[in-house]
């Protein structure tokens, strides 16, 4: 097809050849915007649409864990709108500092490059396990053992689906990462929100930490700037959210430079 950007991408994850290690990732169509435009739900739309349509060869998108789906994510968007973002905002902390509190957000119009997003690696591919088990010595009351399993694309899916109150929204997340608990027997992931819910606030801080430990490898959501004030060490929050695929004509813009001003180039190369 015609204008369409290609380059390789490398998953972080071993799948044991179920998945390969490498896939070839293509820009998205016009017709994919569209189906973006008219979903309200940005990561179904994604996971189950367009992202199967954008790799070659033919993956099962469902079983990327989530660390993966980021970094597609990221690639995707930065083959089919270019590198270039516009946050809205920035954090400095040296700022934060003459004015005594601890940090201000301030609007700003300026722009970053999603390539310097830092990636965590590993130093052993050991290191990224696919589950953790939380003994029961290291809860302040709980009497059980917690096992966690690194979310998957198709644990995504079941948090979008999953109706619980606004209030439990945010441990949905965790709630589809328990694959079990020591004594108690969950049939749904509501089941398992609502023995979060029944926490002390201490044992649930502890799977919490516990799980960002065990699983603390892959794109970060935040990118390094400099203060357009004070010239100090700033950084932004990327939300991947309907902004993040809506890039100002500044971004196309800079993009267009990047390319060397031509059409319909195709390139080559890693993530």
């Amino acid at each position: 097809m015609p204008g369409l950007m290609n380059e390789e991408h490398t998953f972080l994850y071993d799948y044991g050849g179920v998945i390969p290690q490498t896939v070839t990732i293509s820009s998205y169509t016009t017709a994919h915007e569209q189906l973006r435009l008219s979903s309200d739900n940005l990561t179904k739309v994604m996971i189950e649409s367009i992202l199967p349509e954008c790799i070659d060869p033919k993956i099962n998108i469902k079983e990327l864990y989530e660390p993966d789906y980021w970094l597609l994510l990221r690639h995707l968007r930065m083959v089919t709108w270019g590198p270039f973002h516009t946050p809205g905002h920035y954090i400095c902390l040296e700022c934060a500092k003459e004015n005594s509190d601890n940090g201000i957000v301030t609007k700003w119009d300026g722009m970053i490059n999603l390539a310097d997003m830092a990636i965590v690696r590993p130093d052993d591919a050991k290191e990224l396990v696919l589950t953790h088990t939380i003994n029961r010595d290291k809860f302040i009351f709980l009497d059980a053992d917690v096992t966690v399993h690194l979310n998957k694309c198709k644990d995504l899916l079941l948090i979008e689906r999953t109706r619980v109150s606004e209030e439990q929204k945010k441990l949905l997340p965790l709630a589809a990462s328990i694959s079990s608990v020591e004594g108690v027997d969950f049939v749904a992931v509501e089941e398992v929100v609502d023995w979060l819910s029944s926490l002390m606030p201490a044992d649930f801080d502890v799977i919490t930490e516990e799980y960002t430990q065990a699983f603390k490898f892959g794109l970060t959501n935040r990118c390094n700037v400099k203060c357009p004030k004070c010239g100090g060490a700033a950084f932004c929050y990327v939300q991947v959210n309907d902004n993040y695929f809506r890039p100002t004509r500044e971004n196309l813009t800079e993009w267009k430079k990047l390319l060397g001003n031509s059409k319909g180039k195709v390139r080559s190369g890693k993530q």
